[in-house]
């Protein structure tokens, strides 16, 4: 069905326990253009961009799959469109960095969050080092 799925994320924590993953530098905004930009060139989106139904401003670690489908094939409409909505949610509310006065305080949390909300997805797609 797939010939690669990837991992993409700015997290950490999940890059950690992944067996595929790609690290993406920046905050949010940065890992959901990079899943656009997979998406034209014939990927699927496999995971929700906004899962979890927590506003923007409020998680700034983001972790999407993608899968390359066997077939070649072009960009899903569906996948850039739900891809298209979340980019223009995050830059709405100008988000794409960890805030610094939240960086000590709450990063940890946004991070362990960003996890749990993914783990059941990537164990679907075995995508767990675990």
């Amino acid at each position: 069905m797939f010939q690669e799925i990837d991992c993409l994320t700015n997290n950490a924590r999940l890059w950690n326990i992944s067996l595929k993953a790609t690290f993406v530098e920046g905050g949010p905004l940065s890992v959901l253009t990079l899943a656009r930009d997979r998406v034209h060139a014939g990927w699927l989106l496999l995971t929700h961009p906004l899962y979890g139904n927590i506003q923007p401003s409020q998680q700034h670690f983001r972790s999407v799959l993608v899968g390359l489908p066997d077939e070649k094939r072009e960009g899903d409409l569906g996948s850039i469109s739900i891809l298209e909505r979340a980019i223009g949610l995050y830059r709405a509310e100008g988000v794409n960095s960890v805030k610094p006065a939240r960086r000590n305080r709450h990063l940890e949390d946004f991070a362990a969050l960003d996890v749990y909300l993914l783990r059941d997805s990537m164990e679907r797609y075995g995508l767990l080092k675990e």
